[in-house]
């Protein structure tokens, strides 16, 4: 997942529950340039962590593993060019074949993940413009008129005897 994103800072982290120990990990990300790779339970174990604009690996040369159940902050990502609203990861393949983003074990064999990225919207399943794929609230609900719904159209329960809406 990605998590703790301060804009203003140009960091973010990279959040990994697994079930498995890892050996390595590759990921891209969209809508800001990356700067660099470092810290977290990757950074603690002495990972080697290289970046490009777009992506990020780490792996360990002296054959460290990321333990089962760790739940941390894998690295934190520094970044520039934050392009406003979405942070997305690249396509995930999972291990279908020569996927961006890998997470690895111990022999460099893929291992099944989810990647969740950072995705603004409204996250209030009965407004207007509720989007499902929302990881933050980014306070842009839209809320329909007392008496009407999202289309415009009166409720039902809101006509008076005369077909007046709200009377």
């Amino acid at each position: 997942d990605i998590v703790n994103v301060n804009v203003n800072a140009g960091t973010l982290d990279i959040y990994m529950a697994n079930t498995e120990e890892v050996g390595g990990f590759q990921f891209e990300l969209y809508g800001i340039t990356i700067a660099g790779a470092s810290g977290g339970v990757a950074g603690d174990l002495g990972f080697t962590m290289q970046t490009s604009s777009t992506s990020a690996l780490g792996f360990s040369l002296s054959g460290a593993l990321i333990p089962a159940a760790s739940g941390a902050v894998l690295v934190q990502i520094s970044f520039t060019n934050y392009e406003g609203g979405d942070i997305l990861f690249g396509t995930d393949n999972s291990c279908a074949g020569a996927a961006p983003n890998v997470i690895s074990d111990a022999n460099g064999i893929c291992i099944d993940a989810g990647w969740v990225s950072y995705s603004m919207g409204c996250m209030d399943e009965e407004e207007c413009n509720f989007n499902a794929d929302a990881t933050v609230e980014d306070g842009s609900c839209e809320y329909a008129d007392d008496d009407y719904d999202c289309g415009g159209i009166c409720l039902p329960e809101s006509l008076n005897e005369d077909g007046t809406c709200g009377g």
